[in-house]
């Protein structure tokens, strides 16, 4: 997400939770944020093109 931010020129802080999770959403948000840190974020408009060309 940070990397995202940067490329919009926008400053962001990146703040990581400590301890265990509250809830189960607040575990799944966790990991989905995780991933894309790891792996990106897809979106723009090569992603909605490859999308709609792959028909998914």
């Amino acid at each position: 997400m940070a990397g995202l931010a940067a490329e919009a020129g926008v400053e962001v802080v990146v703040e990581r939770p400590a301890g265990e999770p509250r809830d189960r959403q607040e575990a799944w948000l966790r990991a989905m944020f995780a991933y894309y840190d790891r792996h990106g974020l897809p979106v723009g408009a090569r992603v909605l093109r490859w999308l709609r060309s792959s028909g998914r």
